[in-house]
């Protein structure tokens, strides 16, 4: 008995590595296949997209790096407009929305801090936005990649999950915060 289950474990452990997208023979000592899996330059490329979406917006922009079926999670923009907290309700549920709410919006002074992990479909990035006079925002947005087209150079946001500091956000773009009563 202990025998088939070394041998099962052996082999799922093996088709699991051929069915995984990196390239030709499978994990060890392979690099991933950049049409099947997000490279240190298309994560990088995809975050730094986001940002150049937030600071300085642009139709054409968005219309390269957003994927037709974006969908866009954040509780802190719901409290800045007012919305009940849901995590299950993006605030953007699609690419237009998201297009039409953000080429709204003035520019945000967001540097990227760290590009803190990515994996084949994944970035996540620490970010913060300083709009001066010690109003700082602290925040963190995850990224999911698709690429419809299957080529290296291919890969579109797909959803959007960022929290951050909405009370500081608040105050920073001019409004008042009262601190519950000792």
């Amino acid at each position: 008995m202990r025998s088939f289950a070394i041998a099962a474990a052996a082999a799922t452990l093996i088709s699991s590595t051929y069915a995984a997208p990196w390239g030709a023979g499978g994990l060890w000592g392979r690099k991933p296949d950049p049409s099947k899996c997000l490279t240190k330059d298309a994560a990088t490329a995809l975050a730094e997209g986001f940002q150049g979406l937030i600071v300085a917006y642009t139709t054409e922009n968005a219309q390269a790096l957003l994927a037709e079926d974006l969908v866009d999670y954040s509780n802190s923009i719901k409290s800045l407009q007012g919305f009940p907290v849901d995590p299950f309700t993006p605030v953007f549920p699609s690419k237009a929305a998201f297009m039409a709410g953000q080429g709204a919006q003035p520019s945000v002074p967001l540097e990227i801090l760290a590009i803190d992990a990515f994996n084949c479909q994944n970035v996540t990035l620490r970010w913060d936005a300083n709009f001066g006079n010690g109003n700082l925002v602290a925040g963190i947005t995850h990224l999911t990649a698709s690429n419809s087209q299957g080529k290296a150079d291919t890969w579109q946001i797909s959803a959007i999950y960022t929290e951050f500091d909405s009370l500081a956000w608040f105050k920073a773009i001019g409004g008042t915060v009262t601190p519950p009563g000792q």
